[in-house]
């Protein structure tokens, strides 16, 4: 699912994260306290006789240092307390290390590269109304302003025919699909001014990203 569908729901997501990790902290807490039931218990006794002994010394600084040091204690020993930040803490690693992969794949331009657009300027003048271009890169075809099929994987016999079959005008193929992903089509760019029957090579549009030939379709 692409993130623009859910745009609408992040600020309630936000929410429901946070409700979760709330309610997850909780559980961590309450379920340690059902394991360590005796640690709790001994750690209230401690807690109430250091009260009892706090009051009877009338709040001296020698009762006033014992609290102190065993409150000290008993604060060190809250350990299962602070497990309640336990499920932010994997929630912001996770965050932490998916951002950046997240970021990387959002970025990524994938198999489109400028040489398509300048594929698609040099066609544009030629297409004409309900012109059809044939190609694997659909940003050929939107750009040069015409209406767009797939380039099927088959034999070049076969992709003729569902040219024909389509009523494509104009087939544009891409360097990098022609030479590793496509191969039955290498021989098309090899030698593109002598095609088999049914294509007439048109232009060469090439840079630094790699090349595209444009061939026009004929009956």
């Amino acid at each position: 699912m692409q993130e623009r569908y859910i745009a609408a729901l992040i600020p309630t997501l936000f929410i429901w994260f946070g409700h979760g990790v709330i309610e997850s902290g909780d559980w961590l807490v309450g379920t340690g306290k059902q394991l360590l039931p005796e640690k709790h218990a001994q750690r209230s006794r401690l807690r109430n006789r250091q009260q009892i002994a706090f009051n009877e010394g009338g709040g001296s600084p020698k009762a006033m240092a014992v609290f102190t040091d065993e409150n000290t204690k008993i604060e060190n020993g809250h350990c299962l307390r602070h497990l309640i930040w336990l499920p932010l803490l994997m929630l912001a690693l996770f965050m932490l290390f998916y951002t950046p992969r997240q970021v990387a794949t959002a970025t990524n331009p994938g198999s489109t590269r400028e040489v398509h657009d300048l594929a698609a300027a040099s066609l544009a003048p030629q297409i004409q109304p309900d012109d059809i271009v044939m190609t694997r890169y659909v940003s050929i075809a939107f750009h040069a302003g015409a209406d767009w099929v797939p380039t099927p994987a088959a034999d070049v016999a076969a992709v003729l025919a569902y040219a024909q079959r389509k009523g494509a005008d104009y087939w544009a193929i891409d360097e990098f699909e022609a030479e590793t992903l496509r191969p039955q089509f290498a021989p098309l760019i090899e030698n593109p001014d002598n095609p088999p029957p049914g294509l007439e090579f048109v232009t060469q549009v090439e840079n630094e990203t790699g090349s595209v030939f444009i061939f026009r379709i004929t009956p």
